[in-house]
């Protein structure tokens, strides 16, 4: 099977998530993937390359994508290139992949962020039937945005593996949206500091094993 990893907003930590479960999972399954469909502003932003560099994985784990130049959103980006965005091709993609490998298929910022002028990822990821894992910013905001994500999920009864909150996690407030949400949510829920932590286990109670 496959996961798809979604963020509240963008640059939460979506791709260091990513990163972090393929470099946990390699090792035990070799036919697991990182597919990031669409990639804007390359170059030089490449999450494939940041994913691998994170992972320590040869180049055969990484899937090719799209890739826009400029950095906005997708449809915007393929706009701009005059390219149109082939749904289709992208859904045959994802089948094709997803026979050979279990896929950690990362999205471009949040579940409305739209791929066409009429066509969200939400749309995608529900024709597919992904569960999803929700990376969350740990500070200000989080706890609106989180649950926006939660809701409009939900509404479309897509199945939610849980949140990881990426990001500073030690001050009174941080550690209360934890709480805040797993209350409100009922979601199990994880939390790390990539870059005051040393050997993060993305994935510590093995919820999102079972979906590769």
């Amino acid at each position: 099977m496959s996961i798809f990893v979604t963020g509240t907003d963008t640059n939460v930590g979506k791709t260091i998530t990513s990163g972090l479960l393929l470099k946990k999972y390699a090792k035990i399954f070799p036919k697991i993937r990182y597919w990031k469909p669409i990639q804007t502003g390359y170059p030089p932003d490449d999450d494939g390359k940041t994913v691998q560099e994170i992972s320590g994985v040869s180049d055969e784990f990484i899937l090719p994508n799209l890739k826009f130049k400029h950095p906005y959103s997708p449809h915007y980006a393929s706009e701009l290139e005059n390219i149109k965005i082939n749904l289709e091709v992208l859904k045959n993609q994802y089948k094709e992949y997803s026979q050979k490998y279990s896929l950690i298929i990362e999205g471009a910022g949040g579940v409305y962020v739209p791929l066409t002028r009429n066509y969200f990822w939400i749309d995608w990821i529900q024709e597919l039937h992904l569960p999803v894992l929700i990376v969350a910013r740990s500070t200000l905001g989080t706890i609106n945005h989180t649950l926006l994500t939660v809701e409009a999920l939900k509404n479309k009864n897509i199945h939610i593996i849980g949140i990881i909150f990426c990001g500073e996690q030690e001050l009174d407030y941080i550690k209360d949206n934890r709480k805040t949400l797993q209350e409100i949510t009922n979601l199990p829920i994880h939390y790390f500091d990539f870059f005051k932590e040393k050997d993060i286990d993305p994935d510590p109670d093995h919820r999102i094993i079972s979906f590769f």
